[in-house]
């Protein structure tokens, strides 16, 4: 993704997004957006282009990542991320999904909310509209 602040804003001016965190942090910038009541949509700026991800929350990462191979998912990878543990995988049509189990519900809202966190990107973003 070349641009998330640019992305998270289009998403929030043309769709009434709401970004729900975002941090640049390890070297990579990474915002989440909430549409409505479906998962949040994960933008990252270490990702190719074309790349955002709908992240959907499991109640057990270790069955829907065997449950995703049944069915004919690619390039399963599990990763780390603070609220939890997380898979991304393309499905069997080769698009990308994520999903996790989160244990640490809510960390990333609370850290996002912490005035002393200065990963933490709060409007307006360095170079952009945010």
């Amino acid at each position: 993704m070349a641009d998330v602040a640019r992305s998270a804003a289009f998403y929030r001016d043309a769709l009434g997004a709401e970004i729900v965190w975002a941090f640049d942090r390890f070297g990579a910038v990474v915002a989440a957006l909430r549409l409505g009541d479906g998962p949040l949509l994960l933008l990252a700026d270490h990702r190719p282009p074309g790349e955002c991800r709908l992240l959907y929350a499991v109640d057990d990462l270790g069955a829907a990542m065997l449950a995703a191979r049944e069915a004919g998912a690619a390039h399963v990878v599990e990763v780390g991320v603070p609220p939890g543990p997380c898979a991304i995988f393309d499905d069997a049509d080769g698009n990308p999904v994520g999903v996790i189990e989160e244990t640490r519900a809510g960390r990333m809202e609370e850290a996002f909310r912490s005035p002393g966190n200065d990963a933490a990107l709060r409007p307006p973003w360095p170079d952009s509209s945010i």
